[in-house]
């Protein structure tokens, strides 16, 4: 695994980027039941425009290898979208997020984002699923920069609503 991090805050970051690189041996001579390999990388960069105005951007990909069981299998992770639903032996996603402080206790949240999971057969990919959505959120514990709040997002089947506590990309 390479992990870099230079947000400003692990809870609620308003700069910085977080990004990170992992490779997974799962095989039988470690003792494991299964033999695959998986790997993960993700980006996520908050990037200020203004002192009220924050834009974070996420970019994830996934994939897996080998004879894995079905709950191994990378999915498309994002609001608004049934956990699983989407699985494949790739996944990939991008992710938008804007954050105004109404006022420096109270923020609101727009996001939207796109991902595909990809089958060994082409034919067996998903569409690319869209999900968008708003989103409020109180500043809790300012020492911390510890933000809570609810988002309601809307996927491509259902509209579901989410208890956020710190970055919805917390992962």
């Amino acid at each position: 695994m390479l992990n870099y991090d230079s947000r400003d805050n692990i809870f609620t970051p308003t700069s910085g980027t977080d990004m990170e690189i992992k490779a997974g041996l799962y095989d039988k001579t470690w003792g494991g039941d299964d033999d695959f390999k998986k790997f993960t990388a993700y980006l996520k960069h908050y990037q200020p425009i203004t002192k009220k105005w924050v834009l974070g951007v996420r970019a994830d990909v996934r994939a897996i290898n080998g004879d894995a069981p079905f709950y191994e299998y990378p999915f498309i992770e994002m609001r608004g979208i049934k956990m699983l639903r989407y699985q494949g032996e790739k996944t990939a996603l991008g992710e938008m997020e804007l954050r105004w402080s109404v006022t420096p206790r109270w923020v609101l949240v727009g996001f939207a984002g796109a991902g595909k999971a990809f089958a060994k057969n082409s034919n067996n990919d998903s569409d690319v699923i869209y999900s968008k959505g708003l989103g409020i959120r109180y500043l809790i514990a300012s020492r911390l920069g510890l933000q809570t709040g609810i988002d309601v997002a809307k996927g491509p089947e259902d509209t579901a609503i989410y208890f956020q506590v710190g970055s919805s990309w917390l992962r």
